[in-house]
């Protein structure tokens, strides 16, 4: 409930950045008195016990913002949002920094997001098909001038995909598809008609092609998944423990 909450107010803070408006009348609406629905009072060590980002006590800060404050530092989001509304390029390129200088922490984060919230899986996923179509010529020229440059390569897959044991056709496939009912057996997005069919045990680990070591995925998990093996990635984005 409390972890849904400040994520409401996180959507919000982040439309507050990209208005035209006045900084200052949008605070209103943050200010308890005033109609706004941030009623849950919570002291910083409980804010740090639950995980969440930020704590509220109800009190103005020193320029007089009745808001969240940031749980690592304590800061006023309303001040913060008033700085940054401010000052737009200096703080675009500082975060551009702490993220080139904490990528790994960076990438952990939007991994966990990715997994857990549903929207913006979704907006990511809508955001790299575009970015494909608008450079697939690009794309397939890239992957052919590899595959030129690194024969030796494109020629072992080759032949270790052909020669796995096994073989799967047409029907199997739809009946794989019809079992997981039309979604990806990782993240359970709709497939829509379409998927990667994929190895659950890599071929480069000594998967077959038997149908039984087949699934449908979307794009992006067949990516990401790669020659992983099944039971630590499944681990690793939450289906098993």
């Amino acid at each position: 409930m409390l972890r849904s909450h400040w994520d409401n107010h996180g959507t919000l803070l982040r439309s507050w950045l990209t208005s035209r408006s006045n900084p200052l009348a949008l605070f209103q609406v943050h200010n308890p008195q005033k109609g706004s629905n941030l009623t849950h009072i919570i002291r910083r060590r409980d804010a740090v016990a639950l995980g969440l980002a930020r704590y509220f006590t109800g009190k103005s800060c020193v320029n007089g913002h009745v808001s969240e404050r940031l749980t690592h530092s304590r800061k006023c989001v309303g001040c913060h949002a008033f700085y940054y509304h401010r000052n737009p390029a200096q703080c675009i390129e500082r975060h551009k920094l702490w993220r080139t200088r904490n990528k790994e922490k960076f990438n952990q984060t939007r991994k966990k997001r990715y997994a857990s919230d549903v929207k913006y899986s979704t907006a990511i996923r809508a955001k790299n098909r575009a970015w494909r179509a608008a450079r697939r010529e690009e794309q397939n020229a890239r992957i052919s001038k590899w595959r030129r440059n690194n024969k030796a390569w494109s020629v072992a897959w080759r032949h270790n995909r052909r020669s796995a044991e096994g073989h799967f056709t047409g029907p199997d496939i739809i009946r794989i598809r019809k079992a997981q009912r039309g979604r990806c057996a990782l993240c359970r997005c709709k497939l829509r008609g379409r998927g990667h069919v994929d190895h659950i045990k890599a071929i480069a680990r000594g998967g077959t092609n038997w149908p039984r070591n087949i699934q449908l995925t979307c794009g992006p998990c067949n990516s990401r998944k790669g020659t992983t093996d099944p039971i630590t990635y499944a681990q690793r984005i939450g289906l098993l423990l």
